[in-house]
């Protein structure tokens, strides 16, 4: 198991190939994930429990295909959230249960979220 440290997201995505785990996350999912374990001053880099812990979503339909279960228990589709209004619940409800990190792109236009497994 590789435990280090690391000092850019290029870094992090070299370390994640050396594990053979470089599509884990995308270019964009690794800069993001950086800037969220930079916050905290002298992070160490498991890279097998970051694997664990995050997953990268292409979005938030993707994310509610994972969790509409555990959300509302029903059968409700992504399209059919939309339309009744609730997309903004549902997002709430998932920030209150766990880090969301939204992916953006160099226009800062958002490409995907990461979120810890819950």
């Amino acid at each position: 198991m590789l435990i280090t440290t690391v000092d850019n997201a290029y870094q992090l995505e070299q370390l994640f190939k050396e594990c053979g785990r470089e599509n884990q996350f995308s270019y964009e999912g690794f800069n993001a994930l950086y800037d969220y374990l930079d916050d905290y001053s002298d992070f160490k880099v498991d890279v097998i429990a970051l694997c664990c812990d995050f997953t990268e979503y292409s979005g938030w339909e993707e994310l509610y295909n994972n969790y509409s279960y555990s959300y509302n228990n029903e059968s409700k589709t992504f399209e059919e959230l939309e339309e009744d209004g609730e997309l903004d619940d549902f997002k709430e409800w998932v920030q209150d249960r766990t880090t969301v990190i939204e992916v953006t792109n160099y226009k800062n236009d958002i490409v995907g979220i990461i979120i810890q497994n819950f």
